[in-house]
């Protein structure tokens, strides 16, 4: 899973309106799934000239903090991509990672999960109160998927 061009813009409309993506989390550790091309054409839709000189990074992290973020974490069912926390989103997550997080990041992950209504409850207990979600997960056609 990853940042497509289509999560991108989302989250280049998010910045230009002024709001901060603080501590993120991402579900799933994101790949970089763009060009520095696609980066920079999508940038300059924006006016967001910081992502001009973006270098190509295999995963999301550093494209995140020019986004704006003040620190990334990632957190997968398994350690095979090097995510922040390992954890099963079928199951409660840990008590010392509630309200840590002002934005939760998911570009695809949770349609794997088979207990839906406890991983949403875990993006529920993982933001911070009045944190936002952002959620990208596939649609009829699987746009961006």
């Amino acid at each position: 899973m990853g940042l497509s061009c289509d999560t991108f813009r989302v989250l280049c409309w998010y910045k230009s309106k002024g709001l901060n993506l603080g501590r993120v989390l991402t579900v799933g550790r994101a790949q970089n799934n763009m060009t520095p091309r696609e980066i920079r054409r999508i940038a300059a839709e924006f006016s967001l000239s910081g992502l001009i000189s973006y270098r190509d990074d295999k995963y999301c992290e550093n494209l995140l903090s020019i986004l704006g973020a003040s620190h990334v974490e990632s957190i997968d069912v398994s350690d095979y991509e090097s995510a922040t926390y390992t954890h099963n989103f079928n199951y409660q997550v840990k008590q010392e990672l509630q309200n840590k997080f002002d934005t939760v990041i998911d570009c695809g992950t949770l349609e794997h999960v088979f207990n839906i209504s406890q991983a949403f409850g875990n993006i529920n207990f993982l933001l911070k109160f009045g944190g936002n979600y952002i959620g990208i997960n596939p649609i009829s056609g699987q746009m961006g998927h």
